[in-house]
């Protein structure tokens, strides 16, 4: 089991353990990436059925995974895309510093009309790891 440093909190949720990191990547790379992804090309804004009705997704978002794979929810497909290489980098120093692979990230971008501080984009990114290990 990993040891937890004085900056890391685990939190038990039914179903799910979460080990959350505070400054896991220091604010300037955070920064960095964050203008690099969100600048890209490729985000896209897909919409929902809501009784009835086609509503817009209030975020953009990306699914960045290994090839050949497909995530699916609530009617919407999205197909794998490659990791850009600052992703991958970082994706690479996640899995160095818990040794857990990780196959998949994805990335939600939220734009100022749609965050709760006006003025202000945001993005989270979420990712699961790979259960089984590499052959």
């Amino acid at each position: 089991s990993l040891s937890l440093a004085p900056h890391e909190k685990r939190i038990r949720l039914p179903g799910a353990d979460l080990t959350w990191i505070e400054g896991f990547i220091g604010v300037a790379p955070a920064d960095a990436l964050f203008e690099e992804l969100s600048g890209q090309d490729g985000w896209r804004q897909d919409n929902l059925t809501m009784f009835g009705r086609q509503v817009p997704i209030p975020r953009l978002h990306r699914w960045f995974a290994d090839q050949g794979q497909s995530y699916s929810w609530s009617g919407i497909t999205m197909q794998a895309e490659r990791f850009p290489a600052s992703l991958d980098v970082a994706r690479k120093d996640l899995e160095g510093r818990t040794g857990t692979w990780f196959n998949t990230a994805l990335a939600n971008l939220y734009r100022a009309a749609t965050t709760a501080s006006a003025g202000t984009r945001t993005m989270n990114a979420s990712s699961d790891r790979c259960r089984s290990s590499r052959v």
